[in-house]
């Protein structure tokens, strides 16, 4: 009984460490509509960092749900928090009109073109 036990462990430890990396795509096999829609997922994601008194600054991970609004984490959003937006690719920072909470914690930035 004990080296079944043994023998199934086993073989989940090694499926689950060597069938991820075989089965896992590469960019070449991906279509273009596929890329474009990874790419357009990339350019949606920002960085959120606010800068809290006597807590220090929380960094989170936020995506745009439109050209003037992000959505994020909520653990790190507060009523007096100094909150700024970075995207990862362009690397410029965009300008916060305020944040809150409704549903999801959100951040609500300037227009953009």
């Amino acid at each position: 009984m004990r080296t079944s036990v043994r023998s199934v462990f086993l073989t989940l430890v090694i499926s689950l460490c060597v069938a991820p990396p075989l089965l896992a795509q590469t960019s070449d096999a991906l279509d273009s509509s596929a890329r474009a829609r990874i790419e357009q997922a990339q350019n949606a994601i920002v960085i959120v960092i606010a800068e809290n008194e006597g807590r220090g600054a929380s960094q989170a991970l936020g995506f745009l749900i439109r050209s003037d609004l992000v959505a994020t984490d909520g653990g790190v959003l507060s009523k007096s928090s100094r909150v700024s937006v970075t995207t990862p690719t362009k690397q410029r920072t965009l300008t916060v009109l305020s944040p809150g909470h409704y549903f999801l914690p959100y951040i609500l930035l300037e227009k953009q073109s």
